[in-house]
């Protein structure tokens, strides 16, 4: 049997600023490059910072450049976009081609929705008879970008969950670690690594932080981001006497290096979609300690000895990172189980076989 012919593909990104989907594309394009299939990535962040050597780039300032872009690269065969504005441009620049579309949802919340601040923004540069709310123009313009669409795919079941039509779930992968620092080993240190936006609950962790005891044992907790709170997470460290066991990193160029030295990963959003980095934690034998929502049950929360507390639960979550800052058997065991859960279920090895088999269905057309 012959095998399927290698694909140039295209990812399209308009989000503003460096997250998770760009993790997630960078990895991705990586990955089928390797495989030998051509890569161009299109993204408003400089594509520079998360795609390494190999695939094509192109850094653009706006979804409409995006789309611009897109017409111009020839003999394509399958465009994935990433969030709604990708969706539109990947929808206008493929305008008379029949190139398959294929949309990756990320978030928890529809396209278009009021959730949605991507579609909001989006809706603000059009002419102003788009504006009108369900207006019948708008509502023309939603359904030609949503029926252009070929696969609609979610990194989880409860994004699929949360979406108007999704053809496949396709769980998220990181590459898995051959070399990694014994438990005992480790510093005594807790880390996140995350945006600090209001949904992501860092004021929430550091509450926990404060009820703990792990900090008048040494432990220290290191915040790796940036975002909209990092003042009040300034003020709140203050005015609980933290400076001492908690420091605000800044943004994290080097994750891996920062979660093969740390002994817990604190991932406390109530509303995670599917957390690439709780996943890169679980391929370091990092212990994680999340919230029991969102997509976390389907990735951490399948690990039989999991730390996982009732969303905003600050109690249960302070008695956590005690019980594993204390209990280094404790953490040896979680971080054995995690390393088994990820290997099996969430390498990029069986995430990409996966989007492999959506792309050649798609350009099949055998897509629902």
């Amino acid at each position: 049997m012959n095998a399927p012919r290698k694909l140039h593909i295209a990812h399209v990104i308009c989000t503003k600023k460096h997250a998770g989907t760009e993790n997630y594309v960078g990895r991705v394009a990586a990955e089928f490059h390797r495989r030998g299939h051509q890569i161009s990535v299109i993204s408003r962040f400089p594509p520079s910072r998360f795609v390494p050597e190999g695939p094509l780039t192109f850094h653009v300032r706006n979804w409409r450049e995006a789309a611009h872009t897109l017409r111009r690269i020839e003999c394509l065969d399958v465009v994935n976009s990433h969030g709604t504005a990708a969706d539109t441009a990947a929808v206008w620049g493929l305008r008379q081609r029949p190139t398959p579309l294929v949309a990756t949802h990320h978030f928890n919340h529809q396209r278009w929705s009021a959730d949605d601040g991507q579609g909001t923004a989006l809706l603000r540069v059009l002419p102003s008879r788009f504006q009108r709310k369900n207006g019948p123009l708008r509502s023309r313009m939603h359904s030609f970008i949503d029926d252009r669409v070929d696969l609609e795919v979610a990194v989880s079941n409860f994004v699929a969950s949360r979406m108007a039509r999704c053809d496949r779930v396709i769980p998220s992968g990181v590459q898995s670690q051959n070399e990694l620092r014994d438990i005992a080993d480790r510093r005594g240190v807790v880390v996140m690594l995350q945006r600090l936006e209001p949904h992501k609950e860092t004021r929430l962790a550091l509450e926990a932080w404060a009820r703990s005891s792990a900090r008048d044992r040494g432990w220290k907790l290191e915040i790796y981001g940036e975002g909209s709170d990092h003042q009040q997470l300034v003020d709140f460290i203050f005015d609980r006497r933290l400076s001492e066991s908690v420091e605000l990193k800044g943004f994290c160029d080097r994750p891996q290096a920062v979660l093969s030295e740390a002994s817990l990963l604190l991932a406390p959003s109530l509303l995670e979609p599917f957390g690439l980095t709780i996943l890169e934690a679980m391929s370091f034998g990092v212990p994680v300690i999340a919230s029991a929502s969102g997509g976390n049950g389907e990735s951490v929360g399948l690990v039989p000895s999991a730390a996982l507390f009732p969303p905003g639960d600050v109690v249960t979550f302070a008695n956590l990172i005690d019980k594993l800052a204390l209990d280094e058997q404790a953490r040896r065991r979680i971080s054995e189980e995690q390393l088994l859960l990820q290997r099996s279920k969430f390498s990029i090895e069986s995430m990409c076989d996966q989007l492999e088999a959506a792309y050649y269905s798609a350009l099949a057309g055998k897509t629902r």
